[in-house]
């Protein structure tokens, strides 16, 4: 394994565009990075959360 990784990474050096280019097609789809983002609440749903009575 430590071999591959040597040649790969000698390659890179050599041809950094070309050996790249060879690996277009393998790269992993693009996960979302950060947290997800809050759920929101339908309009009106504010009104249940306010405690306080109303006068």
């Amino acid at each position: 394994m430590q071999g591959f990784l040597v040649a790969c990474l000698n390659a890179l050096v050599a041809n950094p565009d070309g050996f790249l280019e060879q690996l277009t097609g393998h790269w992993p789809a693009e996960k979302p990075r950060g947290r997800p983002r809050k759920a929101t609440s339908p309009p009106g749903d504010s009104d249940k959360t306010n405690n306080a009575p109303s006068s």
